[in-house]
């Protein structure tokens, strides 16, 4: 009972605090993304044939399935055994429905999420840079989710996949390159009609997103390259790191801090840390600063 009471009184701090501080803009803003998020479940289902809608509905709700059965048996546990049998089917239930709603809005964010970005690489004005940047995206997306699904699978095959996120890789910085001799290839379809018309402020926005998104791309094609690379032979890296570890490593390289407590061992590995080292300076020195001067320029 004692840790129920702890659990009820801080939910119930926490929603008079936001609620104390929620603005009405927030609130609609909360309410658009709700309905964002509703729009996308049902745009995944629209004018597929049946075997299409069968196959989808599984490989989105299946996993759902499994997280909330995970989130469930994990709140079960926490429960006292001690309780009336009336007592725990109503906090089991709650939690049933609580741990439900709470993947439906995490895993609807992230299609959300997802659509948004392809949305913004579809509209690059550029051929060659919006095609780039989707393959490149495509083979980050699914290479990623292998490695969450499919973590043991993701290691055996590194050969292959060193290939794939190479090819990522090389795609994004062919972008980056020409976007530092060139930053107006970023700019957006532009319409010319009052509905559609794209003013300056929207116009830099997109350009900033787009900027986010690359340097984003490439530091996640970094990290797959490097998870590749650890399973490429044994202690690649030392302290025996896991995929989450990795992705660490990769970051605080590409920030040039560089705590020291995952360093490269193999030849491979030290190989990685140095294109680390050079993509870092290319995109937080050269490519950054040549968005922001064209943004100033326009």
């Amino acid at each position: 009972m004692v840790r129920i009471a702890f659990l009820l009184s801080t939910l119930l701090a926490i929603i008079v605090v936001t609620y104390k501080r929620i603005s009405q803009k927030q609130f609609q803003s909360g309410k658009k993304l709700i309905k964002d998020i509703n729009n996308q479940y049902k745009q995944l289902f629209k004018e597929r044939t049946s075997s299409f809608k069968i196959g989808q509905s599984i490989i989105i709700l299946l996993p759902q399935g499994f997280l909330v059965f995970a989130i469930v048996i994990g709140v079960f546990r926490l429960l006292p055994e001690d309780m009336g049998n009336s007592y725990n089917i109503i906090l089991k239930s709650l939690s049933i429905i609580m741990a439900f709603v709470f993947m439906y809005f995490v895993v609807g964010y992230l299609l959300l999420s997802i659509s948004r970005v392809y949305k913004y690489l579809y509209k690059i004005e550029d051929k060659n840079t919006k095609t780039d940047l989707l393959i490149s995206y495509f083979i980050i997306s699914m290479y990623m989710t292998i490695l969450i699904i499919f973590p043991e699978q993701f290691g055996e095959n590194y050969k292959i996949g060193l290939i794939g996120v190479g090819i990522s890789y090389l795609l994004t910085l062919k972008v980056l390159l020409n976007i530092i001799r060139s930053p107006k290839i970023l700019k957006y379809y532009e319409h010319h009609t009052e509905e559609d018309y794209m003013d300056e402020n929207e116009r830099h926005r997109n350009i900033t997103t787009i900027s986010g998104i690359i340097l984003i791309m490439v530091i996640l094609s970094l990290g797959l390259a490097v998870c590749f690379v650890s399973n490429s032979s044994v202690g690649a890296y030392s302290n025996n790191p896991s995929y989450f570890d990795l992705f660490y490593y990769t970051v605080v390289t590409f920030a040039t801090i560089g705590y020291g407590d995952i360093s490269p061992v193999s030849t491979g590995a030290k190989l990685m840390a140095v294109i680390i080292s050079i993509t870092s300076i290319l995109c937080l020195t050269i490519f950054l600063s040549s968005v922001m001067s064209y943004k100033n320029e326009e």
